[in-house]
């Protein structure tokens, strides 16, 4: 007989080895920002009972973009990969549809 799944068994997070290396290069605060945000992520999961349901989840922490993937199976959050933010596109080269900033004009 099949054991029932164990839904009260946290959410474990992983840096899966293409990461290491974008981590491993960030100062200290920074590292432990991100970690709270996956341990915040993987606390939410937890208490859904049905993990993150989006396609390509990720969030923004200290001007970098976090990509993760949820394993609801495995109960694992995985750390795929950090990049820098980019900056946006000078006014002139911007669609119509952006919002328009301002800056003093």
């Amino acid at each position: 007989m099949k054991s029932p799944r164990n839904i009260h068994r946290p959410y474990t997070v992983e840096i899966v080895a293409e990461a290491w290396g974008q981590v491993a290069h960030l100062p200290t605060n920074t590292y432990r920002a991100l970690q709270a945000r996956l341990e915040l992520v993987a606390a939410q999961a937890q208490s859904s009972g049905e993990g993150i349901l989006s396609d390509t989840p990720s969030f923004q922490v200290e001007g970098l973009t976090v990509h993760y993937a949820v394993d609801s199976r495995r109960r694992l959050i995985q750390l795929l990969e950090v990049s820098r933010e980019r900056s946006r596109p000078p006014a002139s080269t911007s669609s119509a549809t952006e919002e328009p900033t301002s800056r003093g004009s």
